[in-house]
């Protein structure tokens, strides 16, 4: 009895394709590396994100700094200045919210600055000299004015 066989080979072939998709063995043991390598850096990505907002939400709130300088410097020798500053309860409501309306007929507008809810308005007038408005935005009331005039 002669009988032939086939050799034995422990070899897989990889590029024999799998029935029933069009991937052969190769190319589906990648895909499945591929998809693991995603879902470890999916789950990494939610773990750090996480861990960042555990962080950030327990540390203290910080103070928010003042976008304009706490205190401007004035050489007290040439300048003379005056302010007055108004009861905000007796101060009358003003119907617009338009900074032209605050600003006093004849000023000139030089500059403005906000900190927090308050606006500095900087004024050259004709008469005074220098003025600077204080206003409380949340009121749109002039809270302080300062006239900056030249001493003689």
């Amino acid at each position: 009895m002669n009988s032939i066989e086939a050799p034995v080979s422990d070899e897989i072939d990889d590029n024999a394709p799998i029935p029933g998709t069009v991937f052969n063995k190769r190319q589906a043991r990648m895909l499945k590396y591929l998809v693991i390598v995603m879902g470890l850096m999916l789950i990494f990505g939610f773990a750090l994100m996480i861990g960042i907002i555990a962080y950030r939400a327990s540390q203290p709130a910080t103070e928010p700094k003042p976008i304009a300088p706490a205190a401007v410097t004035v050489p007290t020798n040439t300048i003379k200045a005056t302010m007055s500053v108004q009861n905000l309860a007796a101060a009358p409501p003003i119907a617009t919210r338009t900074i032209k309306s605050l600003i006093p007929k004849g000023a000139t507008y030089l500059d403005s600055t906000v900190n927090g809810n308050r606006l500095v308005l900087t004024l050259q007038t004709k008469n005074k000299g220098l003025n600077l408005l204080l206003i409380d935005l949340d009121r749109w009331r002039i809270i302080g004015n300062a006239i900056l005039t030249q001493e003689h």
